[in-house]
């Protein structure tokens, strides 16, 4: 690591930061631990939320068959991606699975 002399740099932060970089074992960052934990609290009752309404989902669509074979509900997302013209609505059950997806690589990423 290159060494920045302390009369090279500028009064405030970075004279703060070349005298801690000559002195790493005075390096004490805040680690926001109470804040961590509580947007993984929101997070994971967020997922919880969204998994109550996909099992809901799940049990009014039942009857689509989506339950016993996921591949009718990708091919008819992949149907409607290719003519979009189509009217249909993507099936609740695959909205729901994306946004789940999504939510629990955020979750991942920050727990």
């Amino acid at each position: 690591m290159a060494y920045v002399a302390e009369n090279e740099t500028v009064l405030g932060y970075p004279k703060l930061a070349a005298r801690m970089s000559a002195n790493p074992e005075w390096l004490s960052f805040r680690s926001f631990a109470a804040l961590n934990i509580q947007i993984g609290f929101v997070k994971q009752a967020e997922l919880n939320h969204y998994e109550r309404l996909l099992r809901s989902v799940e049990s009014k669509e039942y009857h689509l068959g989506y339950s016993q074979d996921w591949y009718l509900t990708i091919s008819e997302e992949d149907a409607r991606t290719e003519c979009s013209s189509s009217s249909k609505e993507q099936p609740s059950q695959m909205k729901l699975v994306r946004t789940i997806e999504k939510k629990l690589k955020e979750y991942s990423t920050n727990s």
